[in-house]
């Protein structure tokens, strides 16, 4: 399994720039054997718990107690340590809307072209003893090397992605949208301190992934 990584907080030009996916699966683009219609039936199909049990402090669960984010599957994986992300709901109607998850991501990152290529995308949660692991997957590129053979993590087969035995909570995610950010619309400190330095000039590509399945351990 080629298990690689980036660091920082990433976004990917997966689909066609600011497009709108359907929810039929011919209509993602792109995808491998792994990501085939079937594939994401059983995708669909993996985890019973309805993401609105989750009862989390959201404007925790990413800037204080950090996400991997995993793209790809487990047989072409990257995973990378992310802070900045948001939960929600999308697309329609009051009580129907889609359960979303949306994540940023450079396209310099390692992890960007794993967005590019899978249709699935992961969001785990750990607790605080695999902080450590955490800030290994979050400053170093796999680029360089097996970056997830220096942590205690143990990956395993999550709805089409990749999660790992030690999490306490992951959500499986579809991605449905992305775009980049417009630089002419940020403000002008974090041009500043995110996009005018050595990590590259280029803003974060958003991408919205619908939630389907979510695990949580007791």
């Amino acid at each position: 399994m080629r298990r690689k990584g980036g660091a920082g907080i990433q976004i990917d030009p997966c689909f066609k720039t600011g497009s709108l996916q359907t929810e039929t699966p011919d209509a993602i683009p792109s995808s491998p054997a792994q990501d085939s219609p079937a594939a994401l039936q059983r995708h669909m199909e993996f985890y019973m718990e309805d993401i609105k049990a989750l009862n989390a402090d959201i404007f925790r669960l990413f800037d204080n107690d950090w996400a991997l984010l995993t793209a790809g599957t487990m047989g072409d994986c990257n995973a990378m340590t992310i802070s900045w992300g948001q939960l929600g709901s999308l697309w329609g109607m009051p009580g129907r809307a889609r359960n979303i998850a949306t994540v940023f991501v450079k396209p310099n990152r390692h992890t960007f072209s794993f967005m590019e290529r899978h249709s699935i995308f992961t969001l785990c949660w750990f607790p605080k003893e695999f902080r450590k692991d955490l800030g290994i997957l979050g400053s170093k590129s796999g680029r360089d090397g097996d970056k997830l053979a220096l942590t205690g993590l143990t990956p395993r087969p999550a709805g089409g992605g990749v999660s790992y035995e030690q999490a306490s909570l992951t959500l499986v995610c579809r991605k449905i949208y992305c775009d980049q950010l417009k630089k002419d619309r940020i403000p002008a400190e974090a041009v500043a301190t995110f996009y005018s330095g050595s990590d590259g000039t280029e803003p974060h590509w958003m991408f919205i992934g619908e939630v389907t399945a979510m695990e949580r351990k007791a």
